[in-house]
């Protein structure tokens, strides 16, 4: 996705190491000592988590959701602004990707015929 898109490999780091810093925080949180005498450890954990990855994940994902619409208009506009071209054009896309598998799958089956397992694991 990141050849189409810009920001979109950010985007998905930022958000996949939020949710690890959570995790990190959740683990943490309970298997210190000094949970149980204080709140240095969860907070500096937790204000870490929320300044990390978490800070960075709005601004990325938002980059990329504006990329993406921007694409998503020079893409429209390829199509003379007209919805039907556009759907019609992604419809065959999807009939020529159609059109691949079968042909993987006819050779698959072919080779599981002739005993030919090579080929099937490329």
């Amino acid at each position: 996705m990141e050849d189409y898109y810009q920001y979109s490999d950010e985007c998905i780091k930022s958000l996949v190491y939020t949710i690890d810093d959570y995790a990190y925080f959740q683990n943490n949180q309970t298997l210190t000592e000094a949970y149980k005498l204080g709140l240095d450890n969860p907070a500096m954990n937790f204000t870490k988590a929320l300044a990390g990855n978490f800070s960075r994940a709005p601004v990325q994902c938002y980059q990329f959701g504006l990329s993406w619409w921007n694409g998503l208009l020079k893409k429209y506009a390829q199509f003379n602004n007209n919805i039907a071209d556009y759907l019609i054009g992604w419809l065959f896309a999807q009939m020529g990707n159609a059109l691949k598998y079968k042909v993987i799958f006819d050779d698959i089956t072919k080779d599981l015929d002739n005993q030919y397992y090579p080929d099937i694991a490329y």
